[in-house]
């Protein structure tokens, strides 16, 4: 893996079983620079680093060089953001409205031999492009402690540092991070219409809109 040439491509399912076992194999060597061991083993047992919706809604991508999985990561337009209880409709987490919410970078993973290669931050620009393209201006993200330096270079700032609380008494520090996207065709739009004076609104005829 000493090349450092790679490409992008959507997940998919057949890829699951794969890309567990790079998250895992990354926590575990990447993770070690500032968590425990049993941060780390409660952590992997406790907390599925994969979820399959992800791909289901084709946010979740993987980065392959040489016919082998070298990093993961993704985003969604749904409300999973770690929190006591998600909004859900008929059992599926609800989209989240590119208005108001944040979109959610998730589960970003590099392999631990192609560290420094670029993939992390490709995965994570890919992901704002399409968080863009699907209207939202902000997004926001959960970093481990040891993937926010990576994070703060892409321009994230930290809005609140806690902790993921696990099993066997044991909790993971963590970082919420947030940033702003470029401009959208939502965010020019909502521009626009704090613009508008009053009176230029009133006089708008409805059948003329």
């Amino acid at each position: 893996m000493s090349s450092s040439e790679f490409t992008l491509r959507l997940a998919r399912m057949r890829d699951a079983h794969s890309i567990r076992s790079l998250q895992q194999a990354s926590f575990y060597k990447i993770g070690s620079e500032v968590y425990t061991h049993e941060q780390i083993e409660a952590c992997i047992r406790h907390l599925d680093t994969l979820d399959t919706r992800l791909i289901k809604d084709q946010t979740y991508y993987v980065a392959e060089a040489g016919g082998e999985l070298v990093g993961c990561g993704g985003w969604s337009f749904r409300d999973l953001a770690v929190r006591a209880r998600p909004r859900r409709t008929n059992g599926t987490p609800s989209r989240l409205d590119p208005y108001s919410d944040a979109a959610v970078i998730r589960a970003v993973y590099t392999h631990p031999e192609r560290l420094r290669c670029g993939i992390g931050r490709a995965l994570v620009t890919r992901s704002e492009k399409a968080a863009i393209e699907a209207g939202f201006r902000i997004i926001s993200l959960a970093a481990t402690l040891c993937g926010a330096p990576l994070y703060g270079a892409l321009g994230y700032r930290v809005t609140k540092c806690f902790n993921v609380i696990l099993r066997d008494g044991l909790h993971l520090p963590a970082i919420e991070m947030q940033k702003e996207l470029g401009a959208t065709p939502f965010a020019i739009a909502q521009e626009a219409r704090a613009r508008w004076e009053p009176r230029e609104r009133e006089s708008v005829p409805m059948d003329g809109l």
